[in-house]
């Protein structure tokens, strides 16, 4: 199985997600600075906000789940 490098120390310094075609709300990374495994935003995401990040998934590095 191929493994997917980890883009997220990319949100240390871009917390918003641009880079990856995001515009995250407040959250937080979990894990190592240079190897974070997990981000989580502040408060819940309703349904308009999984549709607005839907297209930018695969860039980001989600499974195929994540983008269908």
């Amino acid at each position: 199985m191929a493994m997917i490098p980890n883009q997220l120390p990319r949100l240390v310094s871009d917390p918003t997600g641009r880079s990856f075609g995001l515009d995250l709300p407040p959250g937080a990374l979990t894990g190592p600075v240079d190897d974070p495994y997990l981000w989580s935003g502040h408060g819940p995401a309703g349904p308009a906000a999984w549709a607005a990040l839907r297209p930018a998934a695969r860039t980001a590095g989600c499974c195929r789940c994540c983008w269908g």
